[in-house]
């Protein structure tokens, strides 16, 4: 059947279910994800973000402290230098009923 779950795997398009890897209701395992995915291949990130560095010289930090403040979801560097500050939000600002 066209749609049908089984096993972890929609059928409708072959790819596996990511749910219960990542749950929608869990920041910090979108933020663990993103965080593998930028030390795995830092390129898309730094094109996306327009950071005129070498990604092979990206390094990315999980919830660091910046300041008596600021403790962001993910830091990247190059060497010492702090070059993007990402803070990830899965569903912000979409109410109850528009995630139904």
């Amino acid at each position: 059947m066209a749609g049908e779950r089984r096993y972890g795997v929609n059928t409708q398009d072959g790819l596996p279910s990511l749910r219960f890897a990542l749950p929608l209701g869990s920041e910090a395992r979108w933020s663990d994800m993103l965080a593998v995915l930028i030390e795995t291949d830092p390129a898309p990130i730094c094109r996306l973000l327009r950071l005129d560095v070498h990604p092979e010289d990206v390094r990315v930090q999980r919830e660091v402290t910046i300041d008596s403040a600021n403790r962001p979801d993910l830091v990247l560097h190059v060497d010492d230098r702090r070059v993007a500050v990402l803070e990830v939000k899965v569903l912000a600002g979409l109410g109850r009923r528009r995630r139904q």
